[in-house]
């Protein structure tokens, strides 16, 4: 009886690493039923804006390679996003919960003494894209080029007006990143909000400013506007200079600008943030999303896993530092491991 148990034993040993050779040497994956239900998108910013309009744009792609289950959209307002980064952190980890958000609010969140969490404590998706700033001035500004706005800012130190939207928003950063890499010594006021920062520039009440192309694109095709430059190497628009090219010294810390991602909780399934990641690419790759990009002017991305890591921590120490050298955070980006760059 000992011997036949032994025997038995053996050949079941046999089938199970023949099968295992069979499979390419490792146990096959159990497959996932994933989405069967539907899922629900939290956007960190409010309806009507930039943030709101690129997602409200890319999901329906998603949903679509997805096969079709329907992705729901929520704004979650508030806290520079940390209110519906908690909520998103709060939900089941089973990739049901998507988080819509910006390397402005989730990579910023600790130095600013917003929140405990940061971008780290969650999974990512895909970063879908990014928004670049550009430095304009209005029509009747006595500069054209951005080399003349420098050394005006130079000659008459603090003269100049910068205004921006908020506390770390990226007309506050690019601001800042302007007058450290130029030299320029500009006033850098808020003003409350991106419309109200043009507003005031076509008012007289601010000398320049620093939004997203598709914030003042329709007020320089009316003349009302001159664009000096964009946060780039290259050029995005072919009349407009990029910063790095124009001026030099921009060049290690161009492109410059604010990343929208697609992220879920940390603990999510591997298989679910595959399938999710793989959906996402596709849709990246979808003509109708190069022809939206296109239209309101983003850089499409598209970096997902290590490449997605990559691009945030490039990020952090020109955004973080800037910020702290301000006087801005309220934390040392040091006491986070973010090197100085």
């Amino acid at each position: 009886m000992k011997n036949f148990t032994r025997i038995a034993l053996s050949v079941l040993f046999i089938l199970m690493a023949a099968a295992m050779v069979f499979a390419g040497g490792e146990a096959e994956e159990e497959v996932v039923a994933y989405p069967t239900q539907e899922i629900e998108a939290v956007i960190t910013w409010g309806a009507g804006g930039l943030t709101d309009n690129i997602a409200r744009n890319f999901l329906p792609l998603l949903e679509e390679q997805l096969g079709g289950s329907k992705i729901y959209v929520q704004n979650k307002e508030g806290a520079s996003g940390a209110i519906g980064s908690q909520y998103v952190m709060g939900k089941p980890a089973d990739g049901y919960t998507l988080l819509v958000t910006t390397t402005e609010s989730c990579g910023t969140w600790n130095v600013m003494g917003i929140s405990d969490m940061d971008v780290t404590d969650f999974q990512p998706i895909i970063m879908m894209s990014s928004l670049t700033p550009t430095c304009y001035v209005s029509a009747d500004a006595p500069w054209n080029t951005v080399e003349e706005l420098i050394a005006d800012a130079k000659a008459r130190p603090g003269k100049i007006i910068s205004g921006f939207a908020g506390p770390g928003s990226l007309g506050h950063v690019s601001a800042l990143l302007f007058s450290k890499y130029s030299g320029a010594d500009f006033n850098i006021v808020p003003f409350g909000g991106g419309a109200a920062v043009v507003a005031a520039l076509l008012g007289g009440h601010v000398d320049v400013a620093f939004n997203p192309l598709i914030s003042v694109m329709e007020n320089y095709k009316a003349g009302k506007v001159k664009l000096l430059a964009t946060f780039s190497n290259e050029k995005i628009l072919d009349e407009v200079p990029a910063l790095g090219a124009q001026v030099p010294s921009f060049q290690p810390v161009m492109p410059y600008g604010v990343m929208v991602m697609i992220l879920v909780h940390k603990d999510t399934p591997e298989s679910i943030v595959n399938i999710l990641t793989d959906a996402a690419s596709k849709a990246c790759a979808d003509p109708r999303w190069k022809e939206f990009a296109d239209k309101v002017y983003i850089e499409i991305m598209g970096q997902t896993g290590d490449e997605f890591w990559e691009v945030v921590n490039n990020w952090k120490p020109t955004t973080t530092w800037l910020l702290y050298d301000a006087g801005v955070a309220t934390k040392s980006p040091a006491d986070f491991g973010i090197p100085r760059n």
